[in-house]
């Protein structure tokens, strides 16, 4: 690892941290494929029930790192190869049993904006800001964002958000439904870290199964969610861990889940 991203593990929550604090935390595909690195690692290990994934004070990041991608663009504008790194990423991000909280704070743009919505949750303080500037470049979100931000808040105020390319405050992300929490400066990696506690603590396939259903239902008919949560459900019910479940709550008493 470059340190370019920092993981730390602990009470089964893991922080990875984006460190590029010089550049605002400019993606560049190697920090995307140190962190694609990491979430596979992360989906292995039993210890981590969560992710909190977290940037800068002054930056959770601007999106692409465009003064080292000026060279991609040829006259026909076929060359992402960065778009691939990070269309794959966010992917993994999403299929990875665990959740993953993303703790926002200062600039949230672009790619930023696009890798926050990747996330399943998200907690922002009070001096996160918010935008899609990409229209202001003759570009446009390129990583989801169209798809994403639209089945948070519909395509009337997603549409205008992406046309206007203007930035929208921490409060203002929460009201429309793109952040979780508003908490003050400097307390979103805690309180992301407080909620990843607290997923920690319940039976991991659970979890997945939730998580999984939620996505499902993003992307099918009703019909065919219903199906899955059914599926879902019945598999839960015949696991260690539903076991232990009901047995602690009949005999009062803390479960002690480990993920069969």
């Amino acid at each position: 690892m470059s340190g370019l991203v920092q993981s730390s593990l602990a009470e089964g929550v893991t922080v990875v941290t984006i460190n590029r604090a010089e550049a605002l935390n400019a993606l560049t595909p190697e920090m995307l494929a140190e962190l694609s690195e990491l979430f596979v690692e992360l989906d292995r290990t039993a210890e981590c029930r969560a992710v909190v994934l977290a940037g800068q004070p002054k930056a959770f990041s601007v999106g692409a790192d465009l003064k080292g991608r000026v060279a991609e663009y040829d006259s026909g504008g076929a060359r992402d190869p960065m778009g691939e790194i990070i269309r794959g990423l966010f992917s993994q991000m999403e299929k990875i049993s665990k959740p993953v909280i993303a703790a926002l704070a200062g600039y949230v743009l672009g790619g930023g904006f696009e890798l926050a919505l990747a996330c399943d949750l998200r907690i922002a303080d009070s001096t996160a800001k918010f935008g899609f500037p990409e229209a202001n470049v003759g570009s446009m979100p390129g990583a989801g964002g169209t798809q994403r931000l639209t089945r948070l808040v519909g395509p009337s105020v997603a549409m205008e958000l992406m046309f206007g390319g203007e930035r929208i405050s921490a409060d203002e992300a929460y009201r429309l439904g793109i952040v979780n929490k508003v908490v003050a400066e400097n307390e979103a990696v805690s309180a992301a870290v407080d909620f990843g506690k607290k997923i920690a603590g319940k039976a991991p396939l659970s979890i997945d199964r939730i998580k999984r259903s939620v996505y499902v239902a993003t992307s099918s008919d009703l019909a065919t969610g219903i199906e899955f949560e059914q599926i879902s459900h019945a598999f839960l019910r015949g696991t260690k861990d539903r076991e232990e479940g009901m047995r602690a709550f009949v005999e009062k008493r803390v479960p002690k889940f480990t993920g069969r």
